[in-house]
């Protein structure tokens, strides 16, 4: 069993691959920056405040994506508001065609009633 593994040891390290020299310059950065930082803290009085999440529980979108959802937001309601407007007004319509027969009905009946008088 050990020595398997140390084969498999021995051919991960023969047949690595190296990163870019850019990421390494880059994660050095950011550690050398985070023991600035901690020893700072020990010297200063100070807090050391990150303000990007840990954690990846943020999204953040392109500005674009934002005026986009807000300008959609906005046609909604317009819409929705238009659409109300003219259910309302077609409801109306409907009732007034709807007094019409009636009224007609009326008159005719007056009209039969007094023609056989």
């Amino acid at each position: 069993m050990e020595l398997a593994e140390r084969r498999l040891e021995k051919a991960c390290f023969d047949e690595a691959v190296l990163p870019p020299v850019e990421i390494r310059e880059r994660v050095l950065q950011k550690v050398r920056w985070e023991y600035a930082g901690a020893q700072a803290d020990a010297q200063s009085n100070y807090t050391f405040i990150n303000i990007q999440p840990k954690d990846g529980s943020h999204i953040s979108v392109h500005r674009w994506w934002k005026i986009f959802f807000i300008i959609i937001f906005i046609l909604s309601k317009i819409f929705l508001f238009f659409a109300i407007f003219y259910y309302l007004k077609y409801r109306q319509e409907k009732e007034k065609q709807e007094e019409v027969p009636a009224a007609t009905v009326l008159i005719h009946e007056q009209k039969a009633n007094n023609f056989y008088i």
